[in-house]
């Protein structure tokens, strides 16, 4: 019996030692590896920084992740923020930005100038090869938006076209003139065009391109100080658009998308139009910018390629009321474009330069904000 009992308690004790030994190998290899290998890949994916229009962007990713199996995470927060963040990051080998959606005008140039994106020779005109397999970085234009001036048409008869008559009908309609005096959007372009004209006005020899004159920017000022108590100053172009279907203002800056989306949501206006007045209208084209650090850039760059096709192309259109850049074409059919029946007249077309401080006369009017 009691060789018995012996015998299976070194039975139990030699089980015990062999579970002993395995366990012991067992932390031994973990030890060595970190951690037991596994054959899953981690999930790809891409992170979109944008400011606006992320309906559209949210969209096209889970379009894109059902056909590619990339997700693409959005962050939507202020465009400032995220251009000082891909500054921040662009000295590093690998940054955590892999797309930007930025203006064609000041925002790309911040990043051609920082050496985020590669520099285009002409930054209007020149673009990417989509096809070029070897695409990682750079900018891709995705679509554009106009902006006028809007109007009601059974108070306003005979919109003003000129500089001067712009000026006369401003004084002979006190009140009845809105721009929005916060943040950019066509507020900053009604700056540039008044800027513009006033620069024409004066310096008619100078080109477009060069630095703005300290007299012009003076004489800037000094029509907007004279005309302060004639114009409503808002807070969105939104706003402003509001206020003219109201009927409290006659006329706004505005840009056709915005006018639109605002239509359609609201399913109601008065009879409106918009038209470019001589002294020029701003017109801004958006698209995306890939750093040259991005830490996923082939996938990046794929994502792009997806914007860019024909159907992405009649999405971007039906959703956020613009005109799609069409990349077979570009840039020598860019001025190809479909406006909507809003408009009269749509030539004299500007583009903010980099230089204009619009944000310093903004500031300026903060105080007299109409909140609507």
């Amino acid at each position: 019996m009691k060789d018995a009992h012996d015998s299976s308690m070194n039975s139990l004790q030699a089980r015990q030692r062999i579970l002993i030994l395995l366990l012991v190998l067992l932390c031994l290899v973990t030890s060595c590896t970190g951690r037991p290998e596994t054959s899953q890949e981690e999930p790809r994916q891409i992170v979109f920084y944008t400011w606006t229009d992320d309906h559209f962007i949210r969209y096209m990713g889970r379009l894109f992740e059902q056909e590619y199996g990339v997700h693409v995470r959005i962050v939507v927060t202020q465009a400032d923020s995220y251009l000082r963040t891909a500054m921040q990051e662009q000295p590093e080998p690998t940054g955590t930005i892999d797309c930007l959606l930025v203006n064609d005008s000041y925002q790309r140039y911040q990043l051609e100038r920082s050496g985020i994106i590669p520099s285009a020779a002409d930054p209007l005109t020149e673009w990417y090869d989509l096809q070029d397999t070897s695409f990682q970085s750079g900018f891709i234009p995705l679509y554009r938006s106009s902006s006028g001036m809007l109007y009601d048409t059974e108070v306003v008869k005979d919109p003003p076209v000129s500089w001067q008559e712009f000026d006369r009908w401003l004084s002979d309609h006190p009140g009845r003139f809105g721009f929005t005096a916060v943040g950019g959007d066509a507020g900053a372009g009604f700056i540039y065009s008044v800027y513009h004209a006033i620069r024409m006005e004066a310096e008619p020899s100078l080109p477009q391109q060069e630095l703005p004159e300290s007299r012009t920017l003076a004489a800037v000022g000094s029509w907007f100080r004279q005309h302060e108590e004639q114009m409503i100053y808002t807070s969105s172009d939104h706003d402003s658009i509001r206020l003219l279907l109201s009927g409290r203002l006659y006329m706004t800056p505005a840009y056709e998308h915005q006018v639109l989306q605002l239509l359609t949501q609201e399913q109601a206006g008065s009879q409106i139009a918009m038209y470019t007045p001589e002294f020029g209208a701003v017109t801004q084209v958006f698209g995306v910018a890939v750093p040259t650090n991005a830490p996923n850039a082939s996938d990046a760059a794929e994502f792009l390629r997806f914007l860019t096709t024909p159907a992405a192309r009649q999405i971007m259109e039906e959703q956020l009321f613009v005109t799609a850049v069409d990349h077979s074409t570009y840039p020598r059919g860019s001025e190809v474009q479909v406006y909507s029946d809003l408009w009269e007249r749509r030539d004299h077309q500007l583009v903010i330069p980099e230089e204009l401080p619009y944000k310093a006369f903004i500031d300026a009017f903060k105080d007299r904000v109409l909140y609507y």
